[in-house]
């Protein structure tokens, strides 16, 4: 199972939290790497445009979605006064340094009543506090800010209504999910080698410890 299957069928759940609030209309997607969650938006008919800091990226995703895909932030994107129905941030807010000049300017982007959807990491998680150090979201100095319920509840107070928040997850080889569970960090060698490879033909969910927001703005 590659990874951009995997990709694929974890947007594919993610976004049908989406439809439950709006079912339609113009979606940007923030740090939308090489556009797998666009691809699976546009199937569904949405309107999709992307944003990202990496012009190396952004030259891959260009490749299916032309001018559609900009390079940049939220906070400098320039899109000439256009509105969005909704933004999303998957796997992005924890790396963002002024997180709260962020959701200042996906609510200026967004249109009435439009909705901002993060995915982040969540150190209250159960899989969080009992994986300790070995949590798949441990990534320090890559992640900046972590986001419980609560703290992201209160960033947002005055900006958005929360709609909803719900755990999170992606689908993963089961290797992958078997050497984060261990701590194998080393090459496999022998028998393990023999299991690891066949475990990594087989995919599934998990919960990784995230947390999927849904805020409407207000």
């Amino acid at each position: 199972m590659d990874v951009r299957e995997n990709w694929l069928k974890t947007f594919n759940r993610r976004l049908r939290v989406i439809q439950e609030f709006k079912p339609k209309g113009r979606v940007l997607d923030v740090g939308c790497g090489p556009g797998f969650f666009m691809e699976i938006a546009e199937r569904t008919g949405y309107d999709v445009w992307g944003l990202d800091p990496s012009s190396y990226i952004v030259r891959v995703a260009q490749e299916k979605f032309g001018t559609r895909v900009s390079e940049g932030t939220l906070e400098t994107a320039d899109f000439d006064n256009q509105n969005f129905d909704v933004i999303v941030s998957f796997d992005t807010f924890e790396h963002i340094y002024e997180p709260l000049l962020f959701l200042d300017a996906a609510r200026e982007l967004l249109a009435p009543k439009g909705i901002l959807v993060i995915t982040t990491p969540n150190p209250k998680s159960l899989l969080a506090r009992v994986s300790g150090r070995r949590w798949v979201s441990f990534k320090i100095p890559e992640h900046v800010f972590y986001w419980s319920p609560s703290t992201i509840s209160k960033a947002m107070k005055g900006r958005f209504k929360i709609l909803r928040i719900k755990n999170a997850g992606q689908y993963a080889t089961v290797s992958f999910l078997v050497r984060r569970l261990f701590g194998l960090k080393s090459e496999a060698t022998g028998l393990l080698k023999t299991v690891l490879g066949l475990l990594s033909k087989m995919s599934i969910y998990s919960d990784n410890g995230s947390i999927t927001v849904v805020a409407e703005k207000i």
